[in-house]
């Protein structure tokens, strides 16, 4: 084995220390493709550590495809890895699904990032009644920094403070307060969303405007919702709290029943502001319940620009962040800590599509 060993004098993590011993070991042919690492008793012995950091340190090459372990007869070297060290780093998807189709663009444009780097990307997710999830992933993994995104509860948010990796949030918001300013944040405007939005439906002559968004609890549903309301006052249109209502989920069918009852309570409604695509598409489900459809029976406009918006019919006016964008820049943002630079918190401007779910209000 290498003679080199462990140094704690350093402040590199010991498992990111022993994951580097063995990769250089690997790559000057101390341990050729095919033949077997020095046992878990071995490396403990050799470099005086525990047995959770050799397990973390022998995850990570397995996550790179550098190593296979085999239970019962030890871990055989699969690759040669590239001259160079190649960082692992996190995505962590917080009480969000990987299907969702907004956090499946930030995973892709977050790997294609890392891959530009030089860096490799494992994903993980974090149910959400996993209390203490995100504390277990942190620890379980030879990671060196962290991708954190979704709906980034107070609990994951600790155990990223914690863990005391470098993390960018992409996505830009917490649950339900502001990040503090050393904490690295890539974000879309939301607040100029919901202005973009709320604007477009007021240059059509629209004055009854709707607006239907998730709990005000989570930001990105408050900044919208005080962008929408700003353009109402700057176009002299009064606020009406009754044509605003809140969804209990993120999704078409829970926004359907909620919007079904908003126009049946205010019949004068002529326009929506869809807090996302999909309540537009609850929208025109229930548009469609009534016998109306849109634009004529209503005005729509979304929030996202998601796959399926541009196949509505008609296609759906709606709000176009750069999601790739958000995933490539986290990554960016941990570029920037590995090198010593100082924290920024980027927020990117989004631009609305027009598209055919609007039409000039007729009184």
């Amino acid at each position: 084995m290498s003679r080199r060993t462990i140094d704690r004098s350093l402040p590199t993590h010991l498992h990111v220390q022993l994951r580097e011993l063995l990769t250089d070991g690997i790559r000057r042919g101390e341990w050729p493709v095919g033949s077997q690492l020095p046992s878990i008793r071995e490396l403990i012995d050799t470099h005086e550590v525990s047995l959770p950091v050799v397990r973390m340190a022998l995850d990570a090459l397995v996550e790179t495809g550098i190593i296979r372990t085999e239970h019962g007869r030890g871990s055989f070297v699969v690759r040669v890895p590239e001259s160079g060290t190649m960082r692992l780093l996190l995505f962590l998807l917080c009480n969000r699904s990987r299907l969702d189709p907004f956090f499946s663009r930030v995973l892709s444009g977050a790997e294609r990032a890392a891959s530009d780097a030089g860096c490799a990307l494992v994903y993980r997710q974090i149910e959400p009644d996993d209390v203490g999830g995100a504390a277990r992933q942190l620890s379980a993994l030879a990671v060196e920094g962290v991708v954190c995104t979704g709906d980034i509860d107070d609990d994951s948010y600790r155990a990223l403070v914690d863990s005391e990796l470098p993390f960018a949030l992409a996505g830009g918001l917490l649950r339900q307060h502001p990040a503090p300013p050393e904490v690295r944040i890539i974000g879309n405007d939301n607040f100029q969303g919901g202005r973009l939005a709320t604007d477009h439906l007021l240059a059509a002559g629209h004055r009854r405007i709707g607006l239907i968004t998730g709990p005000v609890v989570s930001r990105h549903w408050k900044l919208r919702r005080l962008g929408y309301e700003a353009a109402l006052r700057e176009a002299g249109v009064p606020f009406d709290p009754a044509l605003v209502v809140e969804c209990p989920s993120d999704s078409a069918d829970a926004a359907e029943p909620v919007i079904a009852r908003l126009l049946s309570k205010q019949p004068d409604v002529t326009a929506l502001f869809a807090g996302n695509d999909r309540y537009a598409l609850g929208a025109y489900r229930a548009l469609r319940s009534l016998g109306r459809r849109p634009p004529l029976g209503l005005s729509i406009v979304g929030y996202d620009d998601l796959d399926f918006a541009e196949t509505l019919e008609p296609p759906l006016t709606t709000i176009q962040p750069d999601i790739e964008g958000i995933g490539e820049g986290a990554v960016g943002l941990l570029m920037e800590a590995f090198a010593g630079q100082p924290s920024r918190q980027v927020l990117r401007r989004v631009r609305l599509l027009e598209r055919g779910s609007v039409v000039p209000f007729i009184g």
